[in-house]
């Protein structure tokens, strides 16, 4: 599985569900601040449904909508984008053991080119 997500706010979306689904909350998105976020999301989700309002509330609702300067915004899509090109561009060898031993190479795989370093046996 390919991943490509990344919040580059890196705050993460923590409330109720935006959708607007009964008795629904979420906790995602939050960049590898996993220890930071989990203690918040701990703290907010009590909160919110246990019926107690949350200075955090608005700071991390799942609805909000960051907005981005137009540069940053240009620079995550082509980030994006480059990401993207790796799926469908070739690697170096059609199939790896097309690698010498000692040598190393990259082989298109489902998700994505993948180093291989090629020994007596090829191995990832």
């Amino acid at each position: 599985m390919c991943s490509l997500n990344n919040n580059s706010f890196l705050l993460a979306f923590i409330g109720k569900d935006p959708g607007g689904l009964e008795n629904v909350y979420v906790a995602t998105s939050d960049s590898g601040m996993d220890m930071t976020h989990g203690m918040i999301a701990g703290i907010l989700l009590t909160d919110l449904i246990g019926g107690r309002d949350n200075r955090w509330r608005e700071i991390y609702d799942p609805s909000r909508k960051p907005i981005l300067p137009l540069t940053e915004y240009a620079k995550e899509n082509v980030n994006m984008a480059a990401q993207y090109a790796a799926w469908v561009t070739p690697g170096d060898v059609q199939f790896p053991d097309q690698i010498r031993p000692g040598e190393g190479a990259t082989f298109a795989t489902d998700c994505a080119r993948s180093p291989y370093i090629a020994t007596s046996a090829w191995t990832q």
